[in-house]
């Protein structure tokens, strides 16, 4: 089969003195994996969605906050995930 990639999102939005960080507990589906942890907002973007438009629609649907402004901190490449 070959490796078809999944392209997702993963952003952190920081506080005006960015002394905070808003994180999402994942406690809603108790089969997740990863139930009871904390990470940054974001998730799999659509068939032929941008990057950016892909993080502020992400923002806009589990925070409902909209993003002005928004810098690549970096990529990551996570086989077998």
């Amino acid at each position: 089969m070959p490796y078809t990639p999944i392209l997702a999102t993963l952003g952190y939005v920081l506080s005006p003195d960015r002394q905070a960080v808003l994180m999402v507990h994942r406690n809603a589906r108790p089969g997740d994996q990863h139930l009871g942890k904390y990470n940054g907002l974001g998730g799999k973007l659509e068939r032929d969605e941008e990057i950016v438009a892909g993080m502020q629609r992400e923002l806009r649907e589990e925070a409902g906050l909209t993003a002005l402004e928004l810098t690549l901190r970096g990529t990551v490449s996570w086989p077998g995930f």
